[in-house]
């Protein structure tokens, strides 16, 4: 069965039409009982309100809001420029200030606390899934990297782009050119003709991968040209003063295509729908449906049985693990481990379970990676320390500092090692040699992680990506595929 997303981004500030747009897609899905996921941005939401477009509220009600973010020209800074600006708290402050208003907008208006969100314009930043998580968005649609991916990330259900998507948009096409001497299409939108083209696109996308995410923008269904290239003066009145755009173009509407154009698009959208509807093979779904197909219970416990399997899978360094009826992060493993050994210095005992929390891991420079000596009471010092930092900061630190600095590698190793040691004879070990052989687990290499891509169109001229990146493959260790028995 492929799971299917109806998607749009609802994001044209400045065209009412797109608003009508909206109001008929939402009502082509909804004559043909399918829900749609139309993720919104907070200044689309506010316009909306502001022209008294209760019908298409009222529309957009029969199907699943998801976030776009709070202003689609990422007023005031993008999140892909702070992130590497500032420190890691500063930026998660910073993205807070921004996202946390823009949601509750979103909330506010359409009547829906947003299930999913979406970046803009490929705006990879690695604190926002931990913030967008935090803010009780549960699943993001979108992707650091180019390559299919689903599971989760800091207990957050990733279902990427990258690879799985494609264009609701048939020969529609992007243009940047004058706006006073508009191209006519190259040729009319045939219905029959963009039905087969999207099919075909279909079947290969579903031979990739069992997610499929057929994606559409709702102005461009009116508009004949991307709206964001002409209009950047006109929404400057919505942004809070002195906030000016440092753009060197003339900005202005963009055309409308035809009545006809825009009809026959809507036409094949229908049919195409209909056909996607009535597929055996195709489950059309939304993102809060399938996040609760997928969802486990938020607290999980591990009996000392199972804190075994964990252990065996963890002596030889970090890595996403199954156990227990789920499966953990190396940064959630890691989490258990610090858990079981502080429990052990506070109570003087060995507890007969430890609780599973969703972790982000490493957010600072990781530790070289090289053969480490460690003592008994360095690692059992380390485990108190690390997590009273878990508790208060669910993150975990790329270097633990106590009796001596030690990597999360390495800590994951010895940790585990002592374990083993103290179930197999009784007793710990005075101390162990641990050779990390990485600092970051396997799922590093990843797609997703191995190559994140930041090339939004809102980049600053000069704009490079190296230290976001590494940022992005520190978070590796919190990434976790599906369990088996969730599916």
């Amino acid at each position: 069965m492929i799971d299917v997303f109806l998607s749009w981004d609802v994001e044209d500030p400045i065209h009412a039409e797109s608003d009508d747009a909206l109001l008929r897609l939402c009502q082509l899905l909804t004559a043909q009982h399918v829900r749609g996921n139309f993720f919104v941005v907070g200044e689309k939401a506010r316009l909306l309100r502001e022209r008294g477009r209760a019908d298409v509220l009222a529309a957009l009600a029969a199907h699943e809001v998801g976030y776009h973010g709070n202003w689609w020209f990422e007023y005031p800074e993008s999140a892909m420029v702070y992130g590497e600006r500032l420190s890691w708290d500063e930026a998660v402050e910073q993205a807070v200030r921004i996202e946390l208003p823009g949601l509750h907008d979103v909330a506010e208006i359409t009547g829906q606390w947003p299930v999913a969100w979406v970046q803009h314009q490929n705006n990879v930043a690695a604190m926002l899934p931990w913030v967008l998580r935090r803010l009780g968005v549960p699943v993001w649609n979108g992707g650091f990297g180019s390559g299919p991916l689903t599971g989760w990330l800091m207990d957050q259900c990733v279902v990427s782009r990258g690879g799985h998507s494609l264009s609701l948009q048939g020969d529609w096409t992007a243009g940047d050119g004058d706006p006073l001497q508009p191209q006519p299409p190259a040729r009319a939108v045939d219905p029959a003709r963009e039905l087969r083209a999207f099919q075909e696109q279909f079947e290969a996308a579903a031979e990739r991968a069992a997610v499929v995410v057929p994606l559409g923008h709702p102005t461009c269904w009116v508009t004949s040209e991307w709206w964001g290239w002409y209009e950047w003066d006109e929404p400057l009145h919505h942004r809070p003063a002195p906030y000016t755009y440092q753009r060197s173009r003339q900005w202005r509407r963009v055309p409308l295509r035809s009545a006809a154009d825009s009809a026959a698009h809507f036409a094949w959208t229908a049919q195409a729908v209909a056909w996607l509807a009535q597929r055996s093979d195709v489950c059309l779904t939304t993102f809060g449906e399938y996040h609760a197909r997928h969802a486990e219970p938020r607290l999980i416990w591990l009996d000392l049985t199972q804190v075994d399997q964990l252990a065996g899978q963890l002596v030889d360094g970090p890595r996403d693990t199954a156990v227990g009826g789920t499966t953990l992060s190396a940064a959630d493993g890691l989490g258990v481990l610090a858990h079981l050994f502080s429990q052990i210095v506070r109570t003087q005992q060995v507890p007969q379970r430890v609780a599973v929390q969703r972790l982000l891991g490493p957010t600072e420079p990781l530790a070289p990676a090289a053969p480490t000596v460690v003592s008994r009471g360095a690692w059992f010092a380390l485990a108190g320390q690390l997590y009273d930092t878990l508790v208060e900061q669910r993150r975990v630190p790329g270097v633990l500092r106590a009796v001596q600095d030690l990597s999360p590698a390495a800590a994951t190793m010895v940790w585990a090692r002592a374990w083993q040691h103290y179930r197999q004879t009784g007793g710990w070990p005075t101390q162990l040699e641990v050779s990390p052989p990485s600092a970051l687990p396997p799922a590093a290499e990843l797609d997703f992680f191995r190559a994140p891509r930041a090339s939004s169109t809102h980049a600053p001229a000069g704009y490079t990506s190296g230290p976001l990146a590494e940022q992005v493959r520190r978070q590796s260790w919190s990434y976790r595929p599906f369990a088996a028995a969730a599916g």
